[in-house]
């Protein structure tokens, strides 16, 4: 093992490191999935998208127009601004993909209902859709095992 000299300078031995390594290792259970998945996709992403929508003003847009603009006027026809257009839709991309492999077609509909939720977020309708969509996105990592 090539961690030995360094283990062995703080007192571990390779037996006992290896042990003192499965005891620490971090196994991520499907209940911390699912807090994880309800707190980052569905609240983070889902939920507070549509309640930009809902507001009428997207921060995330307005930051990258503002980067876009400067862009453009640092390097009027390099179309160096593009990318600063083109970095949302590919996190966009990479969170619906995150979303469905960490929770399958169950944290997409989670994401969408929490999405629709907060687009409705005056109205009762959108206060059952976001309940019904945190509720569906604590069971989705566990539907996808």
């Amino acid at each position: 093992m090539f961690l030995d000299p360094f283990l062995r300078l703080w007192g571990l031995g390779s037996n006992s490191a290896l042990r003192n390594f499965d005891k620490c290792r971090v196994v991520m259970g499907t209940q911390k999935v699912g807090l994880s998945f309800v707190q980052e996709f569905v609240l983070g992403f889902g939920f507070l998208s549509g309640l930009w929508i809902h507001v009428g003003v997207n921060p995330e847009s307005e930051i990258v127009k503002a980067f876009a603009q400067v862009a453009e006027e640092l390097a009027p026809s390099s179309g160096f601004s593009l990318i600063f257009w083109l970095i949302p839709v590919i996190a966009l991309v990479a969170s619906i993909t995150g979303s469905y492999f960490i929770s399958g077609w169950f944290g997409l509909v989670a994401l969408g209902l929490a999405f629709a939720g907060g687009i409705f977020i005056d109205s009762t309708l959108g206060v059952i859709l976001l309940v019904v969509g945190v509720l569906l996105g604590f069971v989705a990592p566990m539907m996808r095992e």
